[in-house]
C-alpha cells in the first residue's frame, strides 16, 4: 500500500515538474516574441524615417520634372504601408504584455465601452446601437479593462469594414448563470465557408490595406480573460456575429433568459 502511494506521488510530481517547465518556456517564448517585435519596428520606424527623408528630398529636387512624379507617389505609397504594418505590430506587441486584471463592476466596464464607441466612430455612417441588460448593479468582472474596451472596438471595426454604408451595427450584453455574452452584429455580406477557418490568423485579410492583425488581437485578449471568441454567419439575415463569452465573478444575482 505504502508503495502505491509512493509512486501515485512521484508521478504526480513528474507532472507537476511537466507543467512547470512548459508554463516556464510558455512565458520565455512570449518574453521573446515581445523582444523581437519590439526590436523590428524600432528598427523600421529608423528605416523608414531615413527613406521618407530622403525621398522628401529628392521631391524637391525634381518637383519641375512631371515624369518623376509617379515615381514618388509610389514610394510615397509604399512607405505608407510599411508604417501601417509597423504601427499593427506594435499593437500585437501589446496585447502579448501582460494584462492588469481587476476586479470591475460590469456597468462600468459597459459604460467604458459605450464611451470608446462614441468617441472612437463618431463620424461612422453606420448607426451603432448598444443594448445593456438591467439589474447589473452587484455583477463584477476580472479583466483589464482597457484591453477588453479596446477588442470590442476592433469587432466593431472590423464589422463596419465589412458592411455596406448607413447598415446598423448592434452591440449586446446579455448576462447568463456564470457568463456574460457579448455580441457583436453586422449586416455586411457574412464570410465565405472557405475563409472560416482563416479569420483568427494574422496577415489573412479580405480588405485591401490592411493587414489581418484585429481579429487575432481579439481572441488574444479574450483567451487571456479565459473567455471565448467565435465568429459566425446569421441564420435568419444577412451579416455575421462575433460572439464573446466572459466568467462572471458573481453568479447568483441576476440573469437573463
Amino acid at each position: 500500500m505504502l508503495n502505491i502511494k509512493v509512486v501515485y506521488y512521484i508521478n504526480e510530481m513528474h507532472r507537476t515538474l511537466k507543467k512547470t517547465r512548459k508554463n516556464i518556456y510558455s512565458e520565455e517564448c512570449k518574453d521573446f516574441t515581445i523582444k523581437l517585435i519590439s526590436g523590428i519596428t524600432r528598427e523600421s520606424r529608423n528605416f523608414l524615417n531615413a527613406v521618407l527623408s530622403i525621398t522628401e528630398a529628392l521631391a524637391l529636387e525634381v518637383s519641375n520634372n512631371p515624369y518623376f512624379k509617379p515615381f514618388l507617389d509610389h514610394i510615397k505609397l509604399q512607405i505608407d504601408k510599411l508604417w501601417s504594418l509597423v504601427d499593427e505590430l506594435t499593437e500585437l506587441k501589446k496585447c502579448l504584455e501582460p494584462l492588469d486584471y481587476k476586479d470591475e463592476s460590469l456597468i462600468y466596464l459597459i459604460s467604458r465601452i459605450d464611451r470608446m464607441i462614441r468617441e472612437k466612430f463618431i463620424n461612422s455612417s453606420h448607426p451603432i446601437n448598444v443594448k445593456k441588460p438591467s439589474k447589473i448593479d452587484r455583477i463584477c468582472i476580472k479583466c483589464d479593462i482597457f484591453k477588453l474596451t479596446q477588442t470590442i472596438g476592433y469587432l466593431v471595426e472590423n464589422a463596419i469594414q465589412h458592411s455596406p454604408k448607413n447598415t446598423e451595427i448592434r452591440i449586446i450584453f446579455r448576462v447568463g448563470k456564470k457568463f456574460l455574452n457579448i455580441y457583436v452584429i453586422d449586416r455586411g455580406e457574412g464570410i465565405p465557408l472557405e475563409n472560416m477557418e482563416k479569420i483568427f490568423n494574422p496577415f489573412f485579410t479580405t480588405k485591401v490595406g490592411h493587414r489581418g492583425f484585429g481579429l487575432k488581437f481579439a481572441k488574444t485578449i479574450i483567451i487571456s480573460h479565459n473567455g471565448n471568441i467565435s465568429i459566425y454567419n446569421n441564420a435568419k439575415r444577412e451579416g455575421c456575429t462575433a460572439k464573446i463569452v466572459l466568467p462572471l465573478m458573481k453568479t447568483d444575482i441576476y440573469h437573463e433568459t
